[in-house]
Protein backbone atom coordinates (compact mmCIF):
# COMPACT_ATOMS: atom_id res chain seq x y z
CA UNK A 1 0.00 0.00 0.00
CA UNK A 2 3.04 2.41 -1.12
CA UNK A 3 0.98 5.29 -1.84
CA UNK A 4 2.54 8.10 0.47
CA UNK A 5 5.80 8.80 -0.64
CA UNK A 6 4.09 9.59 -4.11
CA UNK A 7 1.07 11.95 -2.60
CA UNK A 8 1.05 15.07 -2.49
CA UNK A 9 2.59 16.97 0.52
CA UNK A 10 -0.83 17.47 1.75
CA UNK A 11 -1.91 13.90 2.42
CA UNK A 12 1.50 14.19 4.18
CA UNK A 13 0.99 16.52 6.56
CA UNK A 14 -2.66 15.96 7.14
CA UNK A 15 -1.78 12.33 8.41
CA UNK A 16 0.47 13.45 11.37
CA UNK A 17 -2.60 15.74 13.06
CA UNK A 18 -5.41 14.35 15.25
CA UNK A 19 -6.98 17.40 16.42
CA UNK A 20 -10.21 17.74 18.64
CA UNK A 21 -13.44 19.30 16.83
CA UNK A 22 -17.08 20.67 18.52
CA UNK A 23 -20.29 18.92 17.87
CA UNK A 24 -21.40 15.84 18.83
CA UNK A 25 -22.57 14.77 15.56
CA UNK A 26 -19.84 14.65 12.42
CA UNK A 27 -22.11 16.58 9.81
CA UNK A 28 -24.80 18.27 12.16
CA UNK A 29 -24.03 20.88 14.72
CA UNK A 30 -24.72 24.09 16.98
CA UNK A 31 -24.38 27.24 16.15
CA UNK A 32 -22.08 27.66 18.95
CA UNK A 33 -19.52 24.09 17.93
CA UNK A 34 -19.62 26.09 14.02
CA UNK A 35 -18.38 29.11 15.68
CA UNK A 36 -15.99 27.01 17.79
CA UNK A 37 -14.80 24.85 15.18
CA UNK A 38 -14.27 28.69 12.52
CA UNK A 39 -12.09 29.46 15.68
CA UNK A 40 -10.15 26.75 15.06
CA UNK A 41 -10.01 25.25 12.15
CA UNK A 42 -12.08 27.75 9.43
CA UNK A 43 -14.72 24.87 9.36
CA UNK A 44 -17.96 24.37 10.45
CA UNK A 45 -18.30 20.56 11.14
CA UNK A 46 -15.99 18.35 12.07
CA UNK A 47 -16.66 16.24 8.92
CA UNK A 48 -15.40 19.35 6.92
CA UNK A 49 -12.56 19.66 9.35
CA UNK A 50 -11.10 16.20 8.40
CA UNK A 51 -11.54 16.59 4.43
CA UNK A 52 -10.26 20.48 4.68
CA UNK A 53 -7.14 18.95 6.23
CA UNK A 54 -6.49 15.55 5.45
CA UNK A 55 -6.42 14.69 8.55
CA UNK A 56 -4.98 11.00 10.42
CA UNK A 57 -7.44 11.14 13.36
CA UNK A 58 -9.77 13.06 15.70
CA UNK A 59 -9.76 12.97 19.36
CA UNK A 60 -13.09 12.74 21.17
CA UNK A 61 -13.55 15.05 24.13
CA UNK A 62 -15.38 15.93 27.52
CA UNK A 63 -14.74 15.86 31.06
CA UNK A 64 -16.50 15.51 34.22
CA UNK A 65 -16.01 18.10 37.47
CA UNK A 66 -13.28 15.70 39.57
CA UNK A 67 -11.03 16.05 36.04
CA UNK A 68 -7.77 16.70 36.58
CA UNK A 69 -7.17 16.89 32.71
CA UNK A 70 -10.21 19.00 32.38
CA UNK A 71 -7.90 22.17 32.16
CA UNK A 72 -7.03 21.51 28.41
CA UNK A 73 -10.56 20.01 27.15
CA UNK A 74 -12.57 22.39 25.80
CA UNK A 75 -15.18 21.16 24.02
CA UNK A 76 -17.04 17.89 24.47
CA UNK A 77 -18.06 15.07 22.17
CA UNK A 78 -19.51 12.51 24.28
CA UNK A 79 -23.35 12.11 25.22
CA UNK A 80 -24.33 8.34 25.16
CA UNK A 81 -22.61 5.22 23.29
CA UNK A 82 -25.45 5.31 20.37
CA UNK A 83 -24.23 8.93 19.91
CA UNK A 84 -20.81 8.28 19.94
CA UNK A 85 -21.34 5.54 17.53
CA UNK A 86 -23.43 8.06 15.44
CA UNK A 87 -20.92 10.22 15.58
CA UNK A 88 -17.46 7.89 14.52
CA UNK A 89 -19.20 6.77 11.38
CA UNK A 90 -19.29 10.17 10.36
CA UNK A 91 -16.32 10.92 11.04
CA UNK A 92 -15.28 7.73 9.21
CA UNK A 93 -17.80 8.28 6.21
CA UNK A 94 -15.78 11.99 5.61
CA UNK A 95 -12.12 9.96 5.91
CA UNK A 96 -13.16 7.36 3.24
CA UNK A 97 -13.11 9.57 0.56
CA UNK A 98 -9.22 10.78 1.67
CA UNK A 99 -6.68 9.55 -0.20
CA UNK A 100 -5.54 7.65 2.86
CA UNK A 101 -9.29 6.06 2.84
CA UNK A 102 -8.13 2.88 3.08
CA UNK A 103 -6.31 3.23 6.24
CA UNK A 104 -9.56 4.06 9.05
CA UNK A 105 -9.43 6.81 10.36
CA UNK A 106 -7.64 7.22 14.24
CA UNK A 107 -10.71 7.93 16.39
CA UNK A 108 -9.23 8.14 19.62
CA UNK A 109 -10.07 9.22 23.60
CA UNK A 110 -8.66 9.12 27.30
CA UNK A 111 -10.79 6.32 28.69
CA UNK A 112 -8.44 5.58 31.40
CA UNK A 113 -11.25 4.96 33.68
CA UNK A 114 -11.49 5.97 37.08
CA UNK A 115 -11.39 9.91 37.72
CA UNK A 116 -10.16 10.33 33.59
CA UNK A 117 -12.96 8.91 31.43
CA UNK A 118 -14.98 10.25 28.73
CA UNK A 119 -17.66 7.61 28.12
CA UNK A 120 -19.68 7.01 31.42
CA UNK A 121 -23.17 6.24 30.89
CA UNK A 122 -24.35 2.87 29.21
CA UNK A 123 -20.80 1.01 29.18
CA UNK A 124 -19.27 -0.96 31.69
CA UNK A 125 -16.88 1.25 33.73
CA UNK A 126 -13.62 -0.54 35.50
CA UNK A 127 -12.21 0.18 38.70
CA UNK A 128 -9.01 2.77 38.56
CA UNK A 129 -5.47 1.92 37.60
CA UNK A 130 -4.60 2.19 41.29
CA UNK A 131 -7.51 -0.03 42.12
CA UNK A 132 -5.93 -2.61 39.75
CA UNK A 133 -2.81 -2.17 41.19
CA UNK A 134 -4.25 -3.11 44.93
CA UNK A 135 -5.79 -6.30 43.46
CA UNK A 136 -2.16 -7.13 42.06
CA UNK A 137 -3.67 -9.83 39.39
CA UNK A 138 -2.65 -9.23 35.59
CA UNK A 139 -4.93 -11.61 34.68
CA UNK A 140 -8.02 -9.92 35.94
CA UNK A 141 -6.87 -6.54 34.72
CA UNK A 142 -6.38 -7.83 31.21
CA UNK A 143 -9.92 -9.65 31.09
CA UNK A 144 -11.35 -6.34 32.28
CA UNK A 145 -9.71 -4.27 29.64
CA UNK A 146 -10.51 -6.53 27.29
CA UNK A 147 -14.11 -5.68 28.10
CA UNK A 148 -13.38 -2.25 28.25
CA UNK A 149 -12.05 -2.50 24.76
CA UNK A 150 -14.29 -4.42 23.05
CA UNK A 151 -17.17 -1.85 24.06
CA UNK A 152 -14.62 0.96 22.83
CA UNK A 153 -14.37 -0.36 19.62
CA UNK A 154 -18.19 -1.13 19.06
CA UNK A 155 -18.50 2.57 19.51
CA UNK A 156 -15.99 3.43 17.00
CA UNK A 157 -13.23 4.78 18.76
CA UNK A 158 -9.82 2.81 18.14
CA UNK A 159 -7.46 4.62 20.17
CA UNK A 160 -7.01 4.94 23.99
CA UNK A 161 -4.99 7.20 25.16
CA UNK A 162 -4.88 4.41 28.51
CA UNK A 163 -3.21 3.02 29.93
CA UNK A 164 -0.73 5.67 32.29
CA UNK A 165 2.32 4.19 32.66
CA UNK A 166 3.50 6.44 34.80
CA UNK A 167 4.90 5.27 38.75
CA UNK A 168 3.08 6.94 41.25
CA UNK A 169 6.98 8.06 42.78
CA UNK A 170 5.59 11.12 44.10
CA UNK A 171 2.08 13.04 45.60
CA UNK A 172 0.94 13.87 42.59
CA UNK A 173 -2.54 15.41 42.44
CA UNK A 174 -2.66 15.15 38.67
CA UNK A 175 -1.67 11.59 38.39
CA UNK A 176 -3.14 10.45 41.64
CA UNK A 177 -5.54 7.24 40.78
CA UNK A 178 -4.82 7.24 37.45
CA UNK A 179 -1.43 5.45 38.15
CA UNK A 180 -1.22 1.67 38.86
CA UNK A 181 1.04 2.43 42.06
CA UNK A 182 4.34 3.24 43.72
CA UNK A 183 6.47 -0.32 42.81
CA UNK A 184 7.64 0.32 39.21
CA UNK A 185 7.20 -4.02 39.04
CA UNK A 186 3.75 -4.00 39.99
CA UNK A 187 2.80 -1.34 38.13
CA UNK A 188 4.64 -2.58 34.69
CA UNK A 189 2.84 -6.09 35.15
CA UNK A 190 -0.47 -3.98 35.40
CA UNK A 191 0.34 -1.94 32.13
CA UNK A 192 0.77 -4.66 30.29
CA UNK A 193 -2.29 -6.89 31.27
CA UNK A 194 -3.96 -3.59 30.38
CA UNK A 195 -2.04 -3.27 26.92
CA UNK A 196 -3.15 -6.77 25.92
CA UNK A 197 -6.90 -6.09 26.46
CA UNK A 198 -7.23 -3.99 24.73
CA UNK A 199 -5.37 -4.52 21.61
CA UNK A 200 -7.15 -8.01 21.44
CA UNK A 201 -10.34 -6.13 21.16
CA UNK A 202 -8.94 -3.92 18.53
CA UNK A 203 -7.77 -0.72 19.85
CA UNK A 204 -4.61 0.65 20.13
CA UNK A 205 -3.14 1.72 23.74
CA UNK A 206 -0.95 4.34 24.02
CA UNK A 207 1.57 4.32 27.46
CA UNK A 208 1.69 7.95 28.75
CA UNK A 209 3.08 9.76 30.05
CA UNK A 210 6.70 9.25 28.76
CA UNK A 211 9.68 9.77 30.50
CA UNK A 212 6.86 9.57 33.70
CA UNK A 213 4.41 12.08 34.86
CA UNK A 214 4.38 10.45 37.97
CA UNK A 215 8.03 11.58 39.17
CA UNK A 216 6.55 15.07 39.79
CA UNK A 217 4.12 16.77 41.69
CA UNK A 218 2.91 19.17 39.21
CA UNK A 219 0.62 19.64 36.53
CA UNK A 220 1.60 19.99 32.70
CA UNK A 221 -1.73 21.43 32.45
CA UNK A 222 -0.46 24.56 34.44
CA UNK A 223 3.07 24.50 33.67
CA UNK A 224 6.18 22.81 33.12
CA UNK A 225 6.62 19.83 35.51
CA UNK A 226 10.43 18.81 35.98
CA UNK A 227 11.80 16.02 37.14
CA UNK A 228 14.71 16.05 38.88
CA UNK A 229 15.83 12.61 39.52
CA UNK A 230 19.40 11.17 37.62
CA UNK A 231 18.97 9.55 34.37
CA UNK A 232 19.43 6.27 36.25
CA UNK A 233 17.26 6.55 39.08
CA UNK A 234 14.37 7.52 35.63
CA UNK A 235 15.28 4.34 34.22
CA UNK A 236 14.86 2.02 37.13
CA UNK A 237 12.35 3.76 38.99
CA UNK A 238 9.90 5.54 36.02
CA UNK A 239 10.73 3.08 33.02
CA UNK A 240 9.45 -0.34 33.18
CA UNK A 241 6.10 0.39 33.06
CA UNK A 242 6.51 1.79 29.61
CA UNK A 243 8.93 -0.86 28.82
CA UNK A 244 6.48 -3.89 29.88
CA UNK A 245 4.01 -1.83 28.08
CA UNK A 246 6.15 -2.29 24.74
CA UNK A 247 6.76 -6.09 25.30
CA UNK A 248 3.04 -6.55 25.87
CA UNK A 249 2.58 -5.10 21.74
CA UNK A 250 1.54 -1.27 22.50
CA UNK A 251 1.32 0.42 19.43
CA UNK A 252 1.47 4.00 20.78
CA UNK A 253 3.44 6.19 23.75
CA UNK A 254 2.42 9.40 24.35
CA UNK A 255 5.62 11.98 25.02
CA UNK A 256 4.87 14.14 27.89
CA UNK A 257 5.09 17.78 28.79
CA UNK A 258 7.80 17.18 31.45
CA UNK A 259 11.54 18.50 31.72
CA UNK A 260 13.70 15.91 32.73
CA UNK A 261 16.44 17.49 33.34
CA UNK A 262 19.18 15.40 33.72
CA UNK A 263 18.21 14.03 30.21
CA UNK A 264 17.49 17.27 28.35
CA UNK A 265 17.05 20.13 30.81
CA UNK A 266 14.94 22.88 30.25
CA UNK A 267 13.27 21.06 26.89
CA UNK A 268 9.62 19.33 27.35
CA UNK A 269 9.91 16.16 26.57
CA UNK A 270 7.53 16.38 23.94
CA UNK A 271 9.77 18.44 22.05
CA UNK A 272 13.31 16.49 23.15
CA UNK A 273 14.88 14.29 20.42
CA UNK A 274 17.48 13.09 23.15
CA UNK A 275 14.25 11.81 24.72
CA UNK A 276 12.09 10.39 22.05
CA UNK A 277 14.35 9.95 19.40
CA UNK A 278 17.98 8.91 21.55
CA UNK A 279 15.71 7.43 24.81
CA UNK A 280 12.48 6.00 23.46
CA UNK A 281 13.54 4.45 20.59
CA UNK A 282 17.30 4.09 20.92
CA UNK A 283 17.78 3.32 24.26
CA UNK A 284 13.99 1.55 25.04
CA UNK A 285 13.49 0.07 21.16
CA UNK A 286 9.94 1.41 20.52
CA UNK A 287 9.21 1.49 17.24
CA UNK A 288 5.29 2.40 17.00
CA UNK A 289 3.17 5.39 17.27
CA UNK A 290 4.81 8.76 19.42
CA UNK A 291 1.68 10.60 20.09
CA UNK A 292 2.11 14.77 21.67
CA UNK A 293 0.64 15.35 24.82
CA UNK A 294 -2.26 17.72 24.14
CA UNK A 295 -0.45 20.83 22.27
CA UNK A 296 -2.71 22.87 23.51
CA UNK A 297 -1.57 22.78 27.25
CA UNK A 298 0.66 25.84 28.52
CA UNK A 299 4.15 24.06 27.94
CA UNK A 300 3.49 23.76 24.16
CA UNK A 301 2.19 27.10 23.70
CA UNK A 302 5.16 28.40 23.99
CA UNK A 303 5.65 27.97 20.50
CA UNK A 304 2.82 29.07 18.51
CA UNK A 305 0.89 26.45 16.24
CA UNK A 306 3.22 25.69 13.36
CA UNK A 307 6.11 26.33 15.29
CA UNK A 308 5.04 23.78 17.49
CA UNK A 309 4.15 20.69 15.65
CA UNK A 310 7.20 21.32 13.29
CA UNK A 311 9.52 21.21 16.81
CA UNK A 312 6.89 17.69 17.72
CA UNK A 313 7.38 16.14 14.64
CA UNK A 314 11.66 16.94 14.78
CA UNK A 315 11.82 15.21 17.92
CA UNK A 316 9.92 12.37 17.16
CA UNK A 317 6.37 12.41 17.55
CA UNK A 318 4.20 10.86 14.65
CA UNK A 319 1.01 12.36 15.63
CA UNK A 320 0.30 15.91 16.80
CA UNK A 321 -2.50 15.89 19.30
CA UNK A 322 -4.95 18.86 20.00
CA UNK A 323 -3.21 21.40 18.42
CA UNK A 324 -5.17 24.77 19.38
CA UNK A 325 -5.17 25.66 15.89
CA UNK A 326 -5.61 23.16 13.29
CA UNK A 327 -5.06 25.80 10.08
CA UNK A 328 -1.83 27.43 11.52
CA UNK A 329 -0.23 23.18 12.27
CA UNK A 330 -1.46 22.43 9.22
CA UNK A 331 0.25 25.28 7.18
CA UNK A 332 3.24 25.19 9.47
CA UNK A 333 4.00 21.92 8.75
CA UNK A 334 3.18 22.42 4.81
CA UNK A 335 5.57 25.24 4.99
CA UNK A 336 8.46 24.00 6.82
CA UNK A 337 8.20 20.57 4.67
CA UNK A 338 8.79 22.57 1.41
CA UNK A 339 11.20 24.75 3.19
CA UNK A 340 13.15 21.88 4.51
CA UNK A 341 12.96 22.63 8.29
CA UNK A 342 10.50 19.71 8.38
CA UNK A 343 13.01 16.72 6.14
CA UNK A 344 10.22 15.08 4.15
CA UNK A 345 11.81 11.61 5.20
CA UNK A 346 10.73 12.36 8.74
CA UNK A 347 7.66 13.03 7.67
CA UNK A 348 7.09 10.31 5.28
CA UNK A 349 8.69 8.34 8.43
CA UNK A 350 5.84 9.61 10.59
CA UNK A 351 3.14 9.22 8.34
CA UNK A 352 4.51 5.02 7.68
CA UNK A 353 3.66 4.77 11.20
CA UNK A 354 0.68 5.86 11.56
CA UNK A 355 -0.50 3.92 8.57
CA UNK A 356 0.50 1.05 9.63
CA UNK A 357 -0.76 1.47 13.00
CA UNK A 358 -4.30 2.22 11.04
CA UNK A 359 -4.28 -1.09 8.80
CA UNK A 360 -2.95 -3.27 11.51
CA UNK A 361 -5.95 -1.78 13.57
CA UNK A 362 -8.11 -2.64 10.23
CA UNK A 363 -7.58 -6.34 10.70
CA UNK A 364 -9.61 -6.64 13.83
CA UNK A 365 -13.35 -6.30 13.35
CA UNK A 366 -15.32 -4.28 15.77
CA UNK A 367 -18.08 -5.99 17.97
CA UNK A 368 -21.97 -5.05 18.21
CA UNK A 369 -23.24 -2.53 19.96
CA UNK A 370 -24.93 -5.41 21.81
CA UNK A 371 -21.93 -6.00 24.00
CA UNK A 372 -22.05 -2.57 25.61
CA UNK A 373 -22.38 -3.12 29.32
CA UNK A 374 -22.94 -6.88 28.73
CA UNK A 375 -23.15 -8.99 31.82
CA UNK A 376 -19.84 -10.74 31.05
CA UNK A 377 -18.48 -7.55 30.90
CA UNK A 378 -19.49 -6.56 33.78
CA UNK A 379 -18.39 -9.56 35.52
CA UNK A 380 -15.08 -8.69 34.62
CA UNK A 381 -15.41 -5.31 35.86
CA UNK A 382 -16.30 -6.63 39.23
CA UNK A 383 -14.34 -9.20 39.90
CA UNK A 384 -11.41 -7.28 39.21
CA UNK A 385 -12.80 -4.47 41.80
CA UNK A 386 -13.62 -7.17 44.32
CA UNK A 387 -9.94 -8.04 44.41
CA UNK A 388 -9.24 -4.69 44.75
CA UNK A 389 -10.84 -4.49 48.08
CA UNK A 390 -8.14 -3.55 50.74
CA UNK A 391 -7.74 -3.84 54.64
CA UNK A 392 -5.80 -1.48 56.16
CA UNK A 393 -6.14 -2.65 59.38
CA UNK A 394 -7.94 -5.63 61.60
CA UNK A 395 -9.35 -8.46 60.59
CA UNK A 396 -11.67 -8.77 57.98
CA UNK A 397 -14.14 -12.23 57.70
CA UNK A 398 -16.57 -13.84 56.05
Amino acid sequence: RPWWPRSPDEDLVGQVLMPYAYGDSATTVSAGSAAGNQALAGVDTPAEMISKYRLGGLILVGFSADDPTKGNQETTNVDSPKQVHELTTGLRTAAGRLAAGSAPLLIGTDQEYGVVTRVTDGVTVLPSALAAGAAGDPKLTEAAWRAAGTELAAMGINVDFAPVADVLATRSTVIGSRSYGADPKQAAAQVGGAVRGLQAAGVAATLKHFPGHGHSADDSHQDLPVLTQSAAALQSGAWPPFSAGMDAGAMAVMSGHLDARAIDPGTPATFSHKLLTDVLRGQLGFKGVVITDGMNMPPAKRWAPGEAAVRALNAGNDLILMTPNVGQAYDGLLAALRGGSLPRPRLVEAVTRVLTMKFRLAELPAAQMSTLNSPAHRAAADALAAAAVTVLRGTCGG
